[in-house]
């Protein structure tokens, strides 16, 4: 799954980058045999846009708009749009993972030990389609509503190095560490 933002980007290269980047994703989920599933729109106009990726999982996760059929999907992964698939013949490990319901990028350590901004990435993420994901989305999506000026006062106190513009991924930090 990914997404470009419904507003034209203002990059002079956005629109080849956006191109490069969907092309990069079929190419992998062609390989694959993956469903690839293409956002385009804001389906909660209450979140800032910013946390966009959090609308999009909940609504696939909750089976709705994106797919006409009854299509069930186990595994969710988010690719960032300003992410690349590099190695094509990269097999997740879904045994691996058989007991998680997330996962992404982090230094553990400094997860746990610090849990800054920059302990995790938030770029790249896969979540099951279970209670948990739902329950979790639903959790990080209350930090982007438009009207979240205590909540992000909350983020503030709870991250150390918080960083505005990360946006999404201090939700997913927040919630993950709380």
């Amino acid at each position: 799954v990914f997404s470009i933002s419904p507003t034209p980007c203002s990059h002079q290269l956005g629109h080849k980058i956006e191109r490069e980047s969907y092309i990069n994703r079929l190419q992998y989920a062609n390989i694959k045999g993956y469903d690839l599933l293409f956002n385009n729109r804001q389906p909660d106009p209450r979140l800032f846009f910013k946390y966009n990726k959090v609308a999009i999982l909940s609504e696939i996760l909750r089976n709705q708009t994106f797919s006409n059929t009854s299509t069930h999907y186990e595994w969710i992964l988010w690719i960032d749009n300003d992410a690349l698939v590099i190695d094509m013949s990269f097999e997740i490990p879904f045994q691996k993972y058989a007991n998680h319901s997330c996962v992404m990028w982090g230094d553990i350590k400094r997860f746990r030990e610090v849990g800054d901004v920059e302990s995790i990435n938030a770029g790249v993420v896969l979540l099951r389609n279970n209670e948990w994901s739902r329950r979790f989305l639903e959790t990080v999506a209350t930090f982007g509503y438009n009207n979240k000026s205590a909540r992000i006062d909350e983020l503030k106190k709870g991250i150390p190095n918080f960083q505005k513009h990360y946006y999404d991924q201090n939700g997913f930090l927040y919630t993950l560490k709380h």
